[in-house]
């Protein structure tokens, strides 16, 4: 079995590059370009409205094309044996049923609110998910989980934007939601107490990574996401610029979604010709497995889930939004059940990636997808 230090060294989650593209990068895009589009709206003039481009990008090929990642990785965890697969099978058949029942038999808007809030869980859960793989990581490499803290400090990082949001429904924020059904606006008059605590549970954080280790040049990753979650919640909820936040909050969670799902994926194959379905005690990690003859493989997989995301957004035009008309497209008003029906069956892949994704990615739920990160299923938890 490989030296778990020389698998991560220093504690990256796949290594360094690979923790860059999937982490920092996204980050680092969505500044540069948040930045420059403010920069010029402010010396042109022009509306602050979504461009195309930016709806494009960040909503049919980070957040459609991210969905369908996650039918990839489903299908990795599907084979005969795997311990996951019975329950991905019947948590898939009863987000669906829920989903589409909601969608018909309740308010349209109670639809659009749930899977909003779901979609805010989930954002939440994906950070905590990472951090605590990165405190694993930092934990296999020193002997001892000094960074744990940091996955308490992922619930105020996105809790409190959430709040101020609700504070101010009209802010740039609107995944799945429309502002006159929020059923529940914060009062104005707590966003100094929700700013304090904000500010506060920061400010702890940092005095809690100070005392744990001495500053230096490295960073712990486990720092790094904290801090990570901090600037694009902070920024892509409460900015009143919709395309900001498009950009800090799609963009650094699409990203790390497809570049975990690929992972596991490619574990798949190459775990499949001499071990059973799904995902096995297997020490060597992902990252270094990746790195021989992949790259076909991830033009493949990219191709797949934009043709995925460009199918789901023609299906959500042709039969919900009905903004503009084609040859192929002719508009008909639709009855309000088959309207109704077809929203359901919409959302029925954003409910499984949700789902499914908080099932397979969490090691409470999920031990063995440990072994994606060179931390043996079935070895003493290095975090207890």
């Amino acid at each position: 079995m490989q030296d778990l230090e020389t698998v991560a060294p220093q504690g990256f989650i796949f290594s360094r590059s690979g923790d860059f593209v999937a982490f920092s990068l996204p980050v680092i895009a969505a500044a540069l370009v948040v930045g420059g589009r403010a920069l010029w709206s402010w010396t042109s003039g022009a509306a602050a409205d979504v461009p195309e481009w930016a709806y494009f990008l960040c909503v049919v090929l980070c957040d459609a094309g991210h969905v369908a990642s996650t039918f990839f990785l489903a299908h990795a965890a599907s084979g005969r044996g795997s311990p996951v697969s019975p329950l991905l099978a019947a948590s898939g058949a009863a987000a669906a049923a829920c989903v589409v029942s909601l969608a018909f038999f309740a308010a349209e808007s109670a639809l659009w609110l749930c899977m909003g809030y779901l979609s805010v869980a989930h954002y939440a859960l994906q950070q905590w998910q990472f951090v605590d793989a990165a405190c694993r990581r930092h934990a296999a490499g020193r002997g001892a989980g000094l960074f744990s803290f940091c996955k308490a400090f992922v619930v105020p990082a996105v809790a409190c934007p959430v709040l101020i949001w609700h504070t101010d429904p009209a802010r740039g924020f609107d995944w799945f939601f429309r502002e006159e059904d929020l059923p529940v606006v914060v009062p104005e008059a707590l966003f100094p107490v929700i700013i304090t605590v904000w500010g506060a549970s920061f400010f702890v954080f940092i005095l809690c990574v100070f005392a744990t280790e001495p500053p230096s040049r490295h960073i712990p990753t486990p720092v790094l996401l904290v801090l990570a979650a901090y600037v694009t919640c902070g920024l892509g909820f409460t900015l009143p610029d919709r395309t900001a936040g498009l950009f800090f909050l799609t963009v650094p969670h699409a990203i790390p979604s497809y570049f975990r799902n690929f992972l596991g994926l490619r574990n798949h194959w190459h775990l499949k010709g001499g071990l059973s379905g799904g995902f096995s005690v297997h020490a060597q990690s992902a990252a270094a497995r990746i790195s021989r003859g992949a790259s076909q493989q991830v033009w493949l997989f990219l191709a797949v889930c934009v043709a995925f995301a460009v199918a789901d957004e023609f299906l959500w035009e042709a039969l919900v939004w009905r903004e503009w008309s084609t040859p192929v497209i002719e508009h008909e008003n639709p009855s309000p059940e088959a309207m109704h029906v077809a929203v359901g069956l919409l959302f029925v892949p954003q409910a499984l990636h949700i789902v499914w994704e908080a099932l397979f990615w969490t090691p409470a739920l999920n031990p063995s997808v440990l072994a994606l990160y060179g931390l043996p299923a079935s070895a003493q938890d290095p975090m207890a």
